[in-house]
């Protein structure tokens, strides 16, 4: 049934239609910056302990040369 009245459908759209929908766009927004930003930062911590701990176990040694090869 068409009609230009407020119906079930419609009151889903309400916060946009009353004004709200921006201050819900802010609080989202500002929501998914901030739990973004500190997965990122989470993670990059995680890797540079895996990349601390990795560099112990397997120090970085300079090789030798071959007997014969030095000047």
């Amino acid at each position: 049934m068409a009609s230009f009245g407020a119906s079930d459908e419609t009151a889903l759209y309400r916060p946009v239609l009353n004004g709200d929908a921006m201050s819900d766009n802010l609080t989202f927004g500002l929501t998914l910056t901030i739990v973004g930003m500190s997965g990122t930062l989470l993670s990059l911590w995680a890797l540079s302990l895996l990349t601390s701990l990795l560099k112990k176990i397997f120090p970085l040694t300079r090789e030798k040369p071959a007997p014969g090869t030095e000047k």
